[in-house]
């Protein structure tokens, strides 16, 4: 069984087009969509997450300190 990334041309859309913030987030590289999930559930938008400090997130698991940086500067430029 195959698995598809957001973005790619065989992506299931139906699942992002009802949440399209988790296609955004699992857009990131090295963001899986549990990653992702993960993130909203814990912030609750891609505002809060943009706005939090690189700390805050690497209290999600499976986030680092390089990782965390990553999420942050990709959502902020």
């Amino acid at each position: 069984e195959k698995t598809y990334r957001p973005g790619s041309y065989l992506a299931p859309a139906s699942k992002y087009l009802i949440n399209p913030r988790l296609y955004m987030l699992a857009a990131i590289p090295g963001v899986s969509e549990k990653l992702a999930n993960a993130l909203l559930a814990r912030f609750g938008n891609i505002r809060s997450i943009t706005e939090a400090l690189p700390k805050d997130l690497e209290e999600i698991k499976g986030v680092g300190k390089d990782k965390a940086y990553m999420i942050l500067e990709t959502l902020r430029n």
